[in-house]
């Protein structure tokens, strides 16, 4: 997204709290978005302090207000019915330049920080655009006027009137979410991890009033401007559950929708209860960890919560781009949609299918299919076993006390994986026999037990022609996620050959590693001795030269890598 931001201060160096959020805010929007930074300023402009955020900004543009004409325009607001904080800061040789720079870039969404800058986009009615309300000006001025001198009173009592009107004035025009969303029933207004970046408050009458008391006026300023709109509120319930905070859950309005959001794998969430207690109507909000959606989802319909709602925590990017970096947010919305519509059912125990494998058959069709191996079917043809006996140094099952696999503890294996000819997923694969520690498996080397294990296999043969290679394999150990952990070298009977990097969270995972993957294909599913779940994935290959014949493939970890990349089987297609 192009993104046009409008600051009524430099926001560097850190010196101040509007300064200190914007400068965190700009930051945070610029890793995702392309940002144009439009900066008003009567200070003088230090350079170093311009060169330090082009380094995370795609355009600056700094105007400066010169003293002479803030003083006119001030004088000048007497006559008119700006507030005098918006008459400081908007002048017509400044507009002039934001007109441009907004020509210029055509972005596609507006920030303004403060009504102060809000008039200069005032007229733009077709942007889209967001206010930052981070401070109530017309409160503030309230509050000055209280403690004024007599003689500065009356000036005091107009400007907080002006700013009310003002204010007024520039909600109605920010309302454009509500419209742009065909007016919704429900509108969510966020409120959650407030005080996450930075200190806060900052401002000297703020921290006077404390965070607490800050967050519920502004909550019942903001809730109450939505019920104007003709919308029922919703919001996160984190912040209300803080110590302080939880003390006042009586002082909302109780038709405010608490959007209970948990990303632990906890079987109990007491704070639907509390909630519940006050009489508010609860949403429970899970993640993407299996276990979380299951029991949070299983465990609010149980305590009167009236729905839930699935969420993802990806930015503001496009489907596509969630799908690529992010897969397992996705492939969730098929676990969040079953236990929604029905709780506690299917268990977790007994799930009839893969979230991953029905998300893409239903998002995907044939004319646009799923990126990477996730749309990769077997190729027709000859199944052809690749012998992987002679290679074989690890048993995938511990034996009479002795590590045969990583040595966890007794059934911490594949002991429930049975052997010979299987069908696993959507090929057929030759499980060797690991009965009496029997070696059944390659593995490498990596951490722990088994640092003694080599680094590299070579030349695993394979004599034949083929269309595709499917690997059946997995990892002793999790590693981080996008490290390479090793390879598979396919070397053909002319001397060329093809490497396949296995990169950790892309096309290998370790056995207790349930999470869905993009480009790894799930292939068995199985219980350790426990009751963890454990799993197996196949990796599909669509070889480039079908022509030549594959004389051997080379199985190669990666060099301090921890992860232990191991074989279960190949399976070409000839």
């Amino acid at each position: 997204m192009k993104l046009f931001v409008l600051l009524s201060r430099v926001p560097f160096p850190l010196e101040k709290g509007d300064k200190l959020r914007a400068y965190h805010l700009v930051k945070r929007l610029a890793a995702r978005h392309e940002v144009y930074l439009c900066c008003l300023t009567d200070q003088p402009i230090i350079e170093d302090h311009l060169a330090h955020l082009r380094t995370f900004c795609h355009h600056l543009e700094v105007i400066p207000l010169p003293r002479w004409r803030i003083i006119w325009k001030l004088a000048m607001a007497v006559f008119s019915r700006l507030p005098y904080q918006v008459a400081y800061f908007h002048h017509r040789a400044a507009q002039r330049k934001v007109d441009s720079a907004i020509a210029r870039f055509r972005p596609d969404h507006v920030l303004c920080q403060l009504v102060r800058t809000s008039e200069y986009v005032r007229r733009h009615l077709l942007l889209p655009k967001t206010l930052d309300y981070m401070d109530t000006l017309s409160k503030g001025m309230e509050r000055r006027t209280e403690t004024a001198i007599a003689l500065f009173r009356p000036l005091l009592l107009a400007e907080t009137r002006r700013l009310i009107t003002y204010e007024n004035l520039m909600f109605d025009l920010f309302d454009e979410a509500y419209a742009l969303f065909g007016k919704p029933g429900y509108f969510h207004i966020g409120h959650d991890e407030f005080d996450m970046i930075g200190e806060f408050p900052t401002h000297e009458e703020c921290r006077k009033l404390g965070k607490t008391e800050l967050y519920y006026r502004d909550t019942q300023k903001v809730t109450a401007r939505v019920k104007e709109m003709g919308a029922r509120p919703m919001m996160w319930g984190d912040i209300l559950l803080k110590p302080g905070f939880n003390a006042r859950l009586n002082e909302l309005p109780k038709d405010v929708v608490i959007a209970d959001w948990h990303y632990s794998p906890v079987e109990e969430y007491p704070s639907v209860d509390l909630f519940r207690k006050h009489e508010f109507e609860v949403v429970a909000c899970p993640w993407y960890d299996h276990r979380n959606i299951f029991h949070l989802s299983d465990y609010a319909f149980k305590h009167g919560a009236s729905g839930m709602m699935q969420t993802t925590w990806s930015g503001w990017e496009p489907s596509d781009v969630v799908f690529k970096n992010w897969p397992e947010q996705m492939f969730q919305y098929v676990l969040g949609a079953e236990w929604a519509w029905s709780p506690g059912v299917p268990p977790l125990s007994a799930m009839p299918y893969e979230a991953d494998e029905v998300f893409n058959s239903r998002w995907w069709d044939g004319a646009n299919p799923a990126p990477g191996a996730g749309a990769v079917l077997p190729a027709g043809g000859e199944l052809v076993s690749i012998g992987i006996a002679p290679w074989a140094n690890a048993s995938a099952r511990d034996s009479d006390g002795a590590p045969g696999w990583i040595g966890v503890g007794e059934g911490e294996d594949f002991s429930s994986l049975r052997a010979g000819n299987r069908r696993l997923g959507s090929l057929t694969y030759r499980i060797l026999s690991s009965a009496g520690g029997k070696a059944s498996v390659v593995m490498l080397r990596g951490t722990r037990v088994t640092a003694r294990l080599p680094e590299s296999v070579k030349g695993i043969a394979v004599g034949s022609k083929a269309k595709q290679l499917w690997f059946l394999h997995t990892t002793a150990y999790p590693d981080g996620p996008d490290r390479r952990v090793g390879s598979y070298t396919v070397r053909y009977s002319d001397g060329s050959s093809e490497t396949i990097p296995l990169v950790y969270g892309q096309n290998i995972m370790a056995w207790t590693d349930n999470r869905p993957t993009l480009d790894y294909q799930s292939a068995w599913r199985g219980q350790a001795k426990s009751g963890r779940p454990i799993r197996l994935r196949a990796l599909p290959w669509n070889n480039p030269h079908p022509d030549r014949e594959i004389a051997s493939i080379d199985f190669d970890g990666y060099p301090g890598n921890s992860a232990a990349p191991v074989l279960f089987a190949i399976t070409a297609i000839r």
